[in-house]
């Protein structure tokens, strides 16, 4: 049918306490090979902009006490702008 996503299949994950499948669409996890939904991870990608990854560094404590950008030069050098 036209319009719907193909690559969407039912989620594997499985409640603890009632042992039912979650009956929520996901998406195949590149890692596990399982499809997940959002609720249990299945569109978490990280932080994706400049400034999203120097919000997420200025919550651990070795860059507590950096500035802006401290932070900038030690993403662009280590990690990447992607």
């Amino acid at each position: 049918m036209p319009g719907h996503n193909k690559q969407l299949q039912q989620c594997e994950s499985i409640a603890r306490s009632t042992k039912v499948r979650c009956r929520a669409k996901g998406w195949l996890k590149k890692n596990s090979n399982k499809y997940r939904c959002k609720n249990h991870g299945g569109l978490c990608k990280g932080q994706v902009t400049l400034q999203g990854k120097i919000k997420a560094l200025k919550n651990l404590v070795n860059f507590r006490n950096k500035t802006d950008l401290e932070i900038e030069n030690y993403v662009r050098q280590r990690i990447g702008n992607n």
